[in-house]
């Protein structure tokens, strides 16, 4: 079975999935509410999204009914699987701000859902992460596209760095890893983070444009295993831009 079969490869480690979308309710209609909408996935694929909302129950998220949705949550080096139909709907999986989770196309048709839900109303959202382990994180915040990390401007390389474009405010180490989900592929796009050779950034970002960290896409999850254990703080506005934060990329998002 086609499932059972990617989920062994995944415990395994993070390096094969597709992807996915669904609708989400939101309970509380008098708060503020944010939106964004999913990639198309074909059937049998997973996508690996981000919860940028207020922590939330499946039950109040999901349909229980709709019968073409698996979810799937990374913890502990386990995968836990929750199912749309009958009795494998688990309501108790909590969505946590700032979590990545899979979701499964489990239909015969291409699907695109619109997932909603009450924005954060602090400024900051801090994550632990667990060195030595993967950490399946996200984005907190409902934000458009942004570097994981503060990168420097690429005009200014005779004076010091001067960081002008918009971060998550993440701080890598050298041998931290960084994956994220190739929907067209169906695999991991694999970031390191290593001594830049010609020692003009640091840290330097293997697979990513020169000088810059990963793009973090509206709505995408991806897994971090750092060196050390580390709190990474993230802030409902952009960090490390200029005074206009206009910052255009290049984003590069892992198609």
């Amino acid at each position: 079975m086609k499932t059972k079969s990617f989920k062994a490869k995944l415990i395994a480690h993070p390096a094969s999935v597709a992807l996915i979308v669904v609708a989400v309710i939101c309970s509380n209609v008098l708060a503020s509410v944010g939106s964004y909408t999913t990639d198309i996935v074909p059937p049998g694929d997973y996508d690996l999204l981000s919860w940028c909302f207020q922590a939330e129950d499946l039950n109040q998220i999901f349909n229980p009914a709709d019968q073409t949705i698996q979810i799937q949550l990374y913890s502990n080096d386990t995968y836990y699987t929750s199912y749309s139909l009958g009795s494998g709907f688990n309501p108790d999986f909590v969505l946590q701000p700032g979590q990545a989770f899979f979701l499964l196309n489990w239909g015969s048709t291409n699907r695109a859902y619109t997932i909603s839900g009450t924005n954060l109303s602090s400024s900051s959202y801090s994550l632990q992460l667990t060195n030595a382990d993967w950490n399946a994180v996200a984005p907190a915040f409902l934000r458009t596209n942004d570097y994981l990390e503060c990168v420097a401007c690429l005009t200014n390389m005779n004076h010091n760095p001067v960081y002008t474009h918009a971060s998550w405010n993440y701080h890598g180490n050298t041998n931290d890893l960084i994956y994220q989900w190739s929907i067209k592929n169906q695999t991991w796009v694999q970031n390191a983070i290593s001594s830049d050779p010609h020692d003009v950034f640091t840290p330097y970002y293997t697979n990513s444009l020169y000088g810059t960290s990963p793009t973090v896409c509206m709505g995408k999850g991806f897994f971090i295993k750092p060196i050390v254990n580390k709190t990474w703080t993230q802030f409902s506005t952009p960090t490390c831009c200029d005074s206009s934060c206009t910052d255009t990329g290049p984003w590069v998002c892992p198609q």
